[in-house]
C-alpha cells in the first residue's frame, strides 16, 4: 500500500511540473501592507490544444502503415 501511495504522489508531482512547464498553470501574487493574495490560473485552452495535438500525433503514428516485410531474405536466390 505504501508503494502505491508513493507512486500516486510521484504521478501528481510529474503532472503538476509538466503543467507549469507547458503553461497550463500560472501562479501570481500581490501584497499590500496587511494582506497577501495568491492566484492560481488554469489555462484550459492551452491544455485542450496540447491534448488535441497529442491525440493527432498518436493517431498519425497508428494510422501510417509501414511497407510489408519481405517473406524471403534479400540474399536468397530466386529459383
Amino acid at each position: 500500500m505504501r508503494t502505491m501511495s508513493v507512486l500516486f504522489v510521484l504521478l501528481v508531482i510529474v503532472i503538476v511540473a509538466t503543467g507549469f512547464y507547458r503553461g497550463w498553470f500560472r501562479v501570481s501574487g500581490a501584497h499590500s501592507t496587511d494582506n497577501s493574495h495568491a492566484t492560481l490560473t488554469v489555462n484550459q485552452a492551452k491544455m485542450r490544444a496540447d491534448k488535441n495535438a497529442a491525440v493527432h500525433d498518436v493517431k498519425g503514428l497508428t494510422s501510417t502503415s509501414s511497407p510489408a516485410a519481405p517473406t524471403t531474405s534479400p540474399d536468397a536466390k530466386a529459383p
